[in-house]
């Protein structure tokens, strides 16, 4: 026993000895661990305190400075991104918003190909259909699938029961939810649901599911919902909210601005979806300009089998094209605050609420921005369903609701005398603006006494042609004619001019002919009033085409006013301007027929345009006055666009109307020798900007409006 004790003591010796050198090793080591956590520490805070901030100042620098060269920056970029993944990885951590907008912008076909696959493999990967998922909060926060979903926060869990919170609180736990969201805006999606089937809705709703920012809110609004499908969804998600029953999507949106967290909202009809990147892509250009009131994107038609068709690109703010049709469309998110101010009107359970909706916007001079990318998809019409209204033309029972309630409320907003009338055959709506009594009109005709052949109807006095059919036709009372000449008037058109009142004036040129410096003398000659500038080779075909003119032109944020010419034979000449066409610029939908056939109706109702055709154009004298008139510079060429695009610098619109209808007998007027080399190279140096983008027509419309040739060109 003695020494089973004695050999148990010296264990206990051998084990604190242990233990002692134990605890001294782990006292160096702790040391050690110190000593390299303080120069760590030291290293951190050089790197926080000096690196970083240096990184991320220097990093969205040197990318703007290689925006001077686009693609070289866009290809070094690409070549990090490929070749050098982690690096490329840490410098987007350094400056997530420069490497965004970078791979959102960038015009490297590799790279967006790459980036796009990239970004669907880690959406679609290991994400359940959402009908799939069962339908409990437990089992969705619970569900690793959805780990890359914002979650709520703790308190909104455990204190609330979130089905009776989101239908019966104001829940301003919600309203703290932002602290997940990583956009500069958000935005709500507003679903009126009327009886739809849950496949439809389950679509729909995992479009806004699959959003790359999470920056959003579903608000069900149920007219009919017998299978309670609300019910069903709520608990899926914090951000899915029920709004109260309304008799319509309209009524529906303006309801749900009162309950939204949100900045922006916006509807979508259930079979719908949206672009998972819509969110993104709003937020993106909300940062860029804070002004803007909407958004607004392009949209498709999308079939059962998964394709598209009927690709509908929207032109940038167009007010006069909006006021014709409801262009802005879907998807249309407008801001919170200006839905709030609306009531509920009679209007919004129209068939053509929307469309009156958006013309609050134009009422109140809203900036609407332009998304120039294809992000929202109609359902096709089911069999023996209608199609639904791509292009933003008005059906006939539309444009019949819309026509009335529209000319009440630019009456009571901004023209006492306005009206406004159904276009059946285009699809939209013609505003007639007032016109104020006894304003003088004067039509002053460009003209060098030519003759022409035209094929069916022999040769004739180009000027004398056109000066009878103005008398013959115009329907408009109180006009003049001048008819600036270059020395010569035959008996005949003298003797027609003086028994109507009319008259002649004649330009002594100097040197080369120029077509600016006749038209700033011919406007010289008008003390006030309106000014229409014509060739002499044109022949009226619409009797109000003068009206048509003035009552665009008088409209204080007008400058300058065209109208449609046409061929002998009927097809398009001029339906205006697209800025970028031909490389400087060209006519819309030259040599297509006038039959309202064309895309989206675009030369068929009153829109905006960067420029239009000198041939044909109305502005009042003051404004030309104000703006020094046609710059004499541009002796043959570009002058009329010139002038247009100073307008519009000025803050000025450019409208062109299809109802000031008339024949042109291209170039007859003089010979013209077309893009003068040096009149080019200075058009281009002014209007670069507007070469590489025209807002009007934008990167897409350019190719579809593009001229046709024609024999008569």
């Amino acid at each position: 026993m003695e020494k089973q004790i004695e050999q148990m003591l010296v264990r206990l010796d051998a084990a604190e000895a242990h233990c002692n050198w134990t605890t001294d090793q782990l006292g160096g080591i702790h040391a050690r661990l110190q000593a390299d956590a303080s120069r760590s520490s030291g290293l951190r805070r050089i790197k926080n305190r000096l690196v970083l901030p240096v990184l991320r100042r220097a990093v969205p620098l040197i990318f703007k400075a290689a925006g001077v060269a686009p693609g070289a920056r866009d290809s070094a970029a690409f070549w990090l991104y490929e070749r050098h993944r982690g690096l490329y990885d840490k410098l987007k951590d350094i400056a997530p918003g420069t490497f965004s907008v970078l791979e959102t912008s960038t015009r490297n076909p590799e790279w967006q190909a790459q980036l796009k696959a990239n970004a669907m493999a880690s959406r679609m990967q290991g994400v359940p259909a959402l009908s799939d998922v069962p339908n409990t909060r437990e089992a969705v926060l619970a569900n690793p699938h959805l780990d890359n979903l914002p979650r709520p926060l703790d308190s909104v869990i455990d204190t609330f029961s979130m089905a009776t919170a989101q239908q019966d609180e104001e829940l301003k736990e919600v309203a703290r939810l932002s602290q997940a969201r990583n956009g500069p805006v958000s935005v709500g999606f507003v679903v009126f649901l009327n009886g739809q089937g849950g496949e439809a809705i389950d679509r729909t709703l995992q479009s806004v599911f699959r959003q790359t920012d999470p920056s959003w809110e579903l608000l069900l609004c149920a007219h009919q919902d017998p299978d309670d499908t609300v019910a069903n969804w709520l608990d899926r998600d914090w951000r899915i909210r029920r709004v109260p029953a309304q008799n319509s999507e309209v009524e529906a949106l303006i309801a749900a601005a009162g309950l939204s967290t949100s900045s922006f909202l916006g509807l979508i009809t259930p079979g719908d979806v949206v672009d998972d990147d819509l969110v993104k892509r709003i937020g993106q250009l909300v940062a860029e300009r804070e002004e803007l009131m909407a958004v607004y994107t392009d949209e498709a038609i999308m079939h059962a089998d998964g394709t598209e068709s009927e690709r509908f690109h929207k032109p940038g703010w167009s007010p006069d094209h909006q006021l014709a049709v409801n262009v802005l469309g879907r998807f249309l998110a407008i801001r919170k605050s200006m839905l709030l101010s609306l009531p509920c009107e009679p209007w919004q359970s129209s068939v053509a609420a929307e469309y009156l909706l958006s013309l609050r916007l134009v009422g109140q001079h809203a900036p609407a921005g332009h998304l120039e990318e294809v992000m929202y998809l109609r359902q096709d019409a089911p069999a023996g369903g209608s199609a639904p209204a791509v292009g933003g033309l008005l059906t006939e029972p539309a444009l019949l609701a819309a026509a009335p309630e529209a000319q009440t409320y630019l009456q009571q907003t901004t023209d006492p005398g306005a009206i406004v009338l159904p276009d059946t055959q285009a699809g939209a709506l013609r505003v007639r603006w007032s016109i104020p009594s006894a304003l003088p009109v004067t039509l002053v005709i460009l003209s060098n006494m030519r003759y022409r052949t035209v094929e069916g109807r022999g040769s004739f006095l180009m000027v004398l042609n056109f000066v009878n059919s103005v008398i013959a036709k115009s329907t408009y009372p109180n006009y003049k004619i001048i008819v600036v000449d270059d020395g010569y008037v035959p008996d005949e058109l003298e003797a027609v001019l003086r028994s109507h009142g009319h008259s002649t004036a004649t330009y002594h040129a100097e040197g080369a002919f120029s077509f600016a410096g006749k038209s700033n003398f011919a406007t010289s000659l008008v003390p006030s009033g309106v000014v229409v500038l014509l060739n002499d080779d044109l022949e009226v075909i619409a009797p109000d085409w003068i009206e048509a003119l003035v009552e665009q032109v008088c409209r204080p944020e007008v400058g300058v006013v065209g109208g449609q010419l046409l061929f002998p034979d009927g097809t398009i000449q001029h339906a205006g301007i697209a800025i970028g066409l031909n490389g400087s610029a060209g006519h819309v939908f030259m040599g297509h027929p006038s039959d309202a056939s064309e895309y989206g109706r675009y030369a068929s109702v009153i829109r905006n345009y960067g420029a239009v055709t000198g041939a044909l154009m109305a502005y009042r004298k003051e404004v030309f006055d104000r703006l020094g008139g046609f710059d004499e510079f541009f002796r043959v060429d570009y002058n009329d666009i010139d002038f247009c695009l100073r307008c519009v610098a000025h803050g000025y619109r450019v409208v062109y109307t299809p109802y000031a209808k008339l024949y042109h007998f291209h170039n007859s007027t003089f010979n013209r020798t077309h893009d003068l080399g040096h009149e080019r190279t200075e058009f281009l140096r002014r209007w670069q900007s507007w070469v590489d983008f025209d807002p009007y027509c934008g990167t897409r419309l350019g190719a579809l409006c593009r001229e046709n040739t024609h024999p008569a060109a």
